[in-house]
């Protein structure tokens, strides 16, 4: 992750690089699985249909898109990595009304230790991003913020916070 963020920082346009790259890999590491030799030729097992792998592709790809153009935004790469753990929310939403999955209690507490968690580093990167771009400044006390005049940086932060929030349920549902 560290990595990443570096490439980014260098080069906004190497997170796209980055993407590319993985879809190859992930493609030249399952398509063994995917073929059948016989008799000299070359075929394509069918698991499934065509259209099922186009869009679990798709989602992916507009997740993993979504997530690179928020880095443009101002989103770090480590609040990336907190901010995506609130899918375990979702997963467990998900699994308990549509699947009728049972959690036990330790689950159910678990899942919400990290949903907070997610939800105070979120409020203290905002909080941050505030300071940062000019839009409230600290007072003497470090308790209480003062409104001052320009907040650009912060609103570009908080699209990149929404584009990361619209991948979450493109890579809950691939």
């Amino acid at each position: 992750n560290v990595a990443l963020e570096l490439l980014i920082k260098e080069d906004k346009g190497a997170g796209f690089l980055l993407t590319f790259f993985q879809f190859l890999f992930v493609a030249a590491m399952g398509l063994p699985q995917h073929l059948q030799i016989q008799e000299n030729q070359i075929r394509l097992k069918h698991r499934a249909p065509f259209k099922h792998y186009l869009y679990h592709t798709l989602l992916f790809l507009i997740a993993s898109v979504s997530n690179n153009i928020a880095f443009d935004y101002g989103v770090s790469q480590p609040f990336n990595t907190v901010f995506r753990s609130s899918s375990l929310l979702a997963s467990f939403i998900v699994g308990y009304y549509l699947f009728a999955k049972k959690y036990s209690k330790i689950c159910f507490f678990s899942v919400l230790c990290v949903t907070i968690g997610v939800l105070l580093t979120t409020i203290a990167e905002a909080h941050q991003k505030q300071i940062e771009s000019g839009c409230c400044e600290k007072t003497l006390d470090n308790a209480a913020l003062s409104p001052a005049t320009d907040n650009s940086s912060f609103f570009e932060w908080v699209i990149g916070l929404s584009l990361i929030h619209i991948s979450e349920p493109t890579r809950l549902l691939s």
